[in-house]
């Protein structure tokens, strides 16, 4: 004990120094912050920011605390791949994102070794294909998800001559392969079929092509930047057919970004912000006075990828 110091003080500071230390819980966060991807990796990372937040001021997690270290990168395999080698080597206890699925592929093998938790929203059927030990998926796959879209299509239209537009990416490839499945099945004829690159930013020879076509209904399946580009370019030419789409066009960024292409769009959402449930409702309101912008189902993965990581724990009885 320290010479001078009241032994009831040295006591106190002895018993102290033998209680167990709470580490904080790490997580790192790898989004797309630029590029095509930005819409969604900036919406992904502000649901697990809100979650984030909101978790600590509950009290954290057995009384721990999340602490996030965030790496924003370009949608690009390289910057993706650099980042989360840099994440994994920090050694947190789970990753959050990206959320695109040609960029989760990209750096999926070098978390697949670390044994650590990798929450993507991405929904590219072949994410889970790879067998990856730890990788968790905050989202329907497409191989959920796109049937219900091309079942909406038939039952609802029944077009006779159907043009189908779909992002030349992982995202894209696989969600085609399971709408033509079941297109197929419903002896839909497709007349037109266009894939575009993803950054593409004109479409106004493919939406010339759509018309010349004689198509009667349009079937979208692009990410965010390209199919408010695609909609945009086809009220622009006056395609005026019914159009169907991924529930990603409801996002508030592709609304603004499309002039109005968006109005009359029917889609098919996996998890809508505007579902008549308490929760959600309850969610969107403090997104939207946090960030000043409408959530979308890509905010909802980011945080549900936090609720996750809370709820597995708190069964667990300890942080393992």
């Amino acid at each position: 004990m320290k010479p001078g110091l009241p032994w009831f003080i040295g006591l106190g500071l002895l018993a102290l120094s033998a209680l167990p230390v709470r580490a904080d819980i790490a997580l790192a966060g790898v989004s797309e912050a630029s590029g095509p991807g930005a819409p969604a990796g900036t919406s992904f990372k502000n649901g697990y920011l809100m979650a984030i937040d909101e978790v600590n001021a509950a009290g954290g997690i057995l009384g721990q605390k999340l602490v996030l270290t965030q790496h924003d990168i370009d949608t690009k395999p390289d910057a993706a791949k650099e980042a989360m080698a840099k994440a994994v080597a920090a050694k947190p206890f789970a990753i959050l994102g990206p959320i695109f699925s040609g960029i989760t592929l990209a750096t999926m093998p070098i978390t697949a070794g670390s044994g650590i938790p990798h929450f993507t929203g991405g929904e590219a059927a072949s994410l889970t294909r790879k067998f990856h030990p730890t990788l968790m998926r905050s989202s329907l796959s497409q191989a959920g998800s796109a049937p219900r879209l091309a079942s909406f299509l038939s039952y609802g239209a029944e077009p006779r001559n159907l043009a189908l537009i779909t992002i030349d990416n992982e995202f894209g490839r696989d969600g085609k392969a399971a709408l033509l499945g079941v297109i197929k099945r419903r002896n839909i004829n497709v007349g037109f079929d266009r894939p575009v690159k993803p950054g593409q930013t004109d479409f106004s020879k493919d939406i010339a092509d759509l018309k010349a076509s004689g198509a009667d209904a349009l079937l979208l399946y692009a990410t965010e930047n390209e199919a408010a580009g695609v909609l945009k370019e086809v009220r622009k030419q006056g395609f005026d057919k019914p159009v169907f789409a991924d529930g990603l066009v409801a996002g508030q960024k592709v609304i603004d970004n499309a002039g109005g292409g968006t109005e009359g769009v029917l889609a098919h959402m996996i998890v809508s912000v505007d579902a008549p449930i308490a929760p959600l409702q309850a969610f969107t309101s403090r997104y939207t006075a946090r960030f000043g912008s409408r959530p979308d189902h890509n905010s909802v993965k980011g945080y549900f990828s936090v609720q996750v990581i809370k709820a597995g724990l708190e069964l667990a009885g300890k942080v393992d």
